[in-house]
């Protein structure tokens, strides 16, 4: 007997005319597309007054980001964007001067956009999310993104014309599983080791008021440091141990259950005694470690509609760049959202 498990969209003709409407760049901003005009006019111009030296800001924030937006969403280099956004506004009956790409270039670097708070907006605004409950589960992994260097069809090719000159940055998100949605994300060198960005991120996540019930995360954040920081906050750490975590009885009835490593977090010590009686597969089904994958998805997503590469070269650009990407992710997710049901057939 085989067991062939097959995932159906539910709601297939609702999503379909969803998807049609990430295309629309209104709902990007507006949830009525005919406030498009007002909100636009009511928020464009800078009525903050500049902290330290200078001249105030002709542009808001809003109107820099917009700009940003729509960069981003159709791909196109910041010259362009200024082009196209001049037209949009001719087009639409919108008598309001664009900023020049040096302004949004220049300005771009102290933007400070902010994935948790934008995504408490949208967790507002769908009643199936504030059913879930305050308490989350969330996912944390990192991936890599491109900013210099060859493609890998050219490096495979021509192995031997190869420069040196390539360069990765890393970025780190942390995600719902049950929606999809990214809480945060830290984009750092490619040396930065996984581990180590993980009390950034929890950091910000509990500063924004977020209850973390659990973190599942891979085998590079197996440490007791991480364990302490998960039980300071109070989060159950969800990590398969790594393979020199190896849990031994003694071959003496009489001598206590010891461990290799002098000490392990207590965490850690229940998952090594429940694998060591019952196996990896079946504590991994206990603790829901299978969610895990959702990030994996998250990331072939971001790839697939931005591409691997960071169009930016300062580091302030790039992580506006990643943040401004993933806000727009969360707010396609908010647009068309599928509701799946599982088929299970037995042959």
């Amino acid at each position: 007997m085989e067991k062939i498990v097959k995932y159906k969209v539910k709601n297939w003709k609702e999503y379909n005319s969803s998807l049609i409407q990430r295309g629309n760049f209104l709902r990007y901003f507006v949830e009525v597309p005919e406030e498009f005009k007002e909100v636009l006019t009511k928020k464009w111009f800078n009525r903050k007054k500049r902290k330290g030296k200078g001249k105030n800001f002709v542009y808001s924030d809003y109107a820099i980001e917009v700009i940003l937006m729509l960069s981003r969403l159709y791909r196109l280099p910041l010259r362009q964007a200024q082009g196209f956004t001049e037209t949009l506004f001719r087009n639409m009956g919108i008598n309001l001067p664009v900023p020049s790409y040096t302004q949004i270039c220049r300005r771009q670097k102290k933007l400070g956009i902010k994935i948790e708070k934008e995504v408490k907006k949208i967790r507002r605004q769908m009643e199936e999310l504030a059913a879930m409950g305050e308490k989350l589960i969330i996912v944390i992994d990192a991936s890599g993104l491109k900013v210099y260097g060859e493609g890998e069809w050219l490096k495979k090719t021509h192995p031997e014309n190869q420069s040196n000159r390539r360069e990765w940055k890393k970025i780190h998100i942390a995600v719902e599983p049950q929606t999809g949605l990214i809480y945060n994300a830290i984009l750092t060198n490619s040396h930065i080791h996984d581990s180590q960005v993980y009390p950034q991120c929890i950091k910000e996540l509990k500063k924004e008021g977020y209850n973390i019930d659990k973190a599942i995360v891979d085998k590079a954040y197996d440490s007791n440091k991480l364990y302490n920081i998960s039980d300071f906050y109070d989060i159950q750490l969800i990590v398969p141990p790594r393979k020199n975590s190896a849990y031994y009885k003694n071959k003496f009835k009489n001598n206590p259950i010891y461990f290799r490593e002098p000490y392990y977090h207590k965490q850690k010590k229940k998952h090594l005694e429940f694998i060591a009686e019952f196996g990896e597969e079946l504590w991994k089904e206990m603790v829901e470690y299978g969610l895990r994958s959702r990030v994996e998805s998250e990331f072939s997503r971001f790839k697939r509609y931005f591409t691997e590469k960071l169009s930016s070269r300062c580091i302030q650009n790039q992580i506006t760049e990643i943040k401004t990407k993933i806000k727009l992710l969360n707010l396609m997710y908010q647009i068309a959202k599928c509701k799946v049901y599982k088929e299970i057939t037995i042959i």
